[in-house]
């Protein structure tokens, strides 16, 4: 399953910001918001479409506070990506593997030069662990809530949006037993056959 948050940005909803967004594929729910570090300071969630004076695809990042007539502009304009300060959090209905994240840099580029060149992500309230930035992040990441932090202290140089994520259910160990039990079932029906 993938959620394409550029799509979405340029297409429905469009651009602009929420407290959450929710999106259902495949029975799996994904809701998106926007923190401050500690999470404790609640931030909006913000979809940005196509930047043509920069490199192309927005995505999904985080804004501090909305404007506008229908109360989902950013404030400004330029606070709707991660950047230093924020955290953007992704809670699934389950367990998933995320097996793919394409990123974009705060500019809507597909690549980043910024001085550090990576993120943070807390994996269900566990540690935060540094990874580098690329377009596409193929790392498998397992688990239920997932906390995305530009990682370099008070400075906003490495500023991105999740362009989109892909990822699949995790089996319960229930269902893994079961599975296990039907398969030895069958060898053991085949095995007695051929007597």
């Amino acid at each position: 399953a993938s959620i394409n948050y550029a799509n979405l940005a340029n297409t429905a909803p469009g651009e602009g910001g929420d407290t959450t967004f929710s999106y259902t594929v495949d029975g799996i729910t994904v809701d998106a918001s926007g923190t401050d570090l500690s999470g404790s300071t609640p931030y909006k969630a913000y979809l940005d479409s196509t930047w043509n004076g920069g490199g192309g695809l927005g995505g999904l990042g985080v804004c501090k506070e909305l404007y506008g007539g229908d109360g989902s502009e950013c404030n400004p304009s330029s606070d709707d990506n991660l950047t230093a300060g924020e955290r953007l959090n992704l809670s699934f209905s389950e367990a998933v593997t995320i097996t793919e994240i394409v990123f974009r840099d705060g500019k809507h580029y597909d690549y980043f030069t910024y001085a550090h060149n990576n993120f943070d992500l807390f994996i269900d309230g566990g540690s935060a662990v540094s990874y580098g930035l690329t377009h596409i992040f193929s790392t498998p990441l397992t688990g239920t809530d997932f906390g995305f932090v530009a990682s370099t202290g008070g400075n906003d140089v490495d500023e991105l949006y999740i362009e989109k994520i892909t990822f699949a259910s995790v089996p319960e160990p229930s269902t893994l037993l079961l599975l296990g039990s039907a398969l030895a079932g069958f060898g053991f029906v085949r095995r007695k056959s051929r007597r």
